[in-house]
């Protein structure tokens, strides 16, 4: 979905991010007739924030396999999950990432590691 929309993220700031973010998840709803069932809208939208704050085209993530697809976010690389499908952790030591993490990432609240 990066590829497509043609938007340089290198500056974007934290607003872009988020807007971005949302007209993804409502092009997966309305275009792709994804259902976000529970709180998977919510973990979604958090999850792509965080990717699109810290994606830069001209150096992207080693590893972004499955980052922003229709596939479950619990099967986006570096994310782990519990049971309940609450992400607990991400792993993304790969991609030498280095930004302010959004604020949106708060929404993930069984969140307890990120490396």
């Amino acid at each position: 979905f990066v590829d497509e929309i043609g938007i340089d993220l290198r500056n974007a700031s934290s607003g872009e991010a988020t807007s971005i973010a949302i007209r993804w998840l409502a092009e997966a709803m309305l275009v792709n007739s994804t259902f976000y069932e529970g709180g998977r809208l919510t973990t979604c939208f958090s999850l792509s924030t965080f990717f699109l704050s810290l994606y830069d085209p001209n150096e992207p993530w080693e590893d972004k396999d499955s980052w922003m697809t229709s596939e479950h976010e619990c099967k986006w690389l570096g994310v782990d999950c519990n049971e309940k499908d609450e992400v607990i952790s991400i792993s993304l030591r790969k991609n030498k990432l280095s930004a302010s993490i959004p604020k949106e990432f708060t929404l993930l609240n069984q969140l307890s590691r990120i490396d």
